[in-house]
């Protein structure tokens, strides 16, 4: 529940507390997206509705040099790829610049369809896991670092388990006190369960930060409570 709500609250946000309409729409406007390996689309405005990008740009390059920019007022989705059937092409060489009609329709293979230009201006707390999966695998194939989104997509599958963790840390705790003070032992496992979310956070924070594999990061807290738990089972008086 937590991701809709997410998306919900900045969608409020966006619309009614920045005290413009346009901003609201700006997640479909002026978007620029890095298509491996040379290739960089420009649009203008994207409309979801009829799958259709107004006012694009796609920029080919060579060595870090445009070669080739294709400018087409809209770029239509079939199903299957993107379609351009009206446009220029200028073919940028040594000698100058050669702008020519498109004397037939083009096709493009991109990576991303209609659905990830919409979510490609969500924030990725605001995405659901199979959305930040995408867009950890568009990352990755921009050459742009993913580690701080994968740190984030194992955590969604990580976290779930925190609960049974609380009680396999706290329970123990509790119960070895029980006979010299019930508020003794609440209090000791409140205080273990504070220090297991700032191990989580901790570990987050390192894979963000690339001192830790993103995997590792996000169970880190997991594997800490689990070995803690063991522990304290193990020294239960029977």
């Amino acid at each position: 529940m937590a991701i809709p709500a997410n998306r919900k609250k900045g969608e409020i946000k966006r619309k009614h507390l920045d005290k413009s309409v346009a901003m609201y729409d700006m997640r479909y406007r002026n978007l620029l997206i890095q298509e491996p390996p040379d290739m960089i689309i420009a649009i203008e405005f994207f409309n979801p509705a009829v799958k259709t990008a107004y006012k694009v740009e796609i920029q080919t390059f060579r060595k870090n040099r445009l070669v080739r920019r294709l400018d087409a007022e809209e770029m239509v989705w079939n199903g299957a790829e993107w379609l351009v059937r009206k446009g220029y092409l200028r073919i940028f060489e040594e000698e100058g610049e050669k702008a020519t009609p498109l004397a037939q329709e083009m096709r493009f293979r991109f990576h991303f369809s209609p659905r990830e230009l919409s979510t490609s201006q969500v924030k990725p707390d605001e995405m659901g896991f199979l959305d930040l999966e995408r867009f950890v695998q568009r990352v990755r194939q921009s050459r742009g670092e993913a580690d701080r989104w994968l740190t984030d997509w194992h955590m969604r599958i990580s976290f779930p388990f925190s609960n049974m963790l609380v009680v396999l840390i706290s329970v123990p705790l509790a119960y070895n006190r029980r006979k010299k003070s019930l508020a003794l032992g609440f209090a000791i496992s409140l205080f273990v369960c504070f220090c297991f979310f700032g191990v989580v956070v901790l570990g987050q924070t390192l894979g963000h930060n690339k001192s830790m594999d993103p995997f590792c990061a996000a169970w880190l807290g997991n594997a800490l409570a689990a070995l803690g738990g063991l522990v304290n089972i193990r020294s239960v008086r029977k």
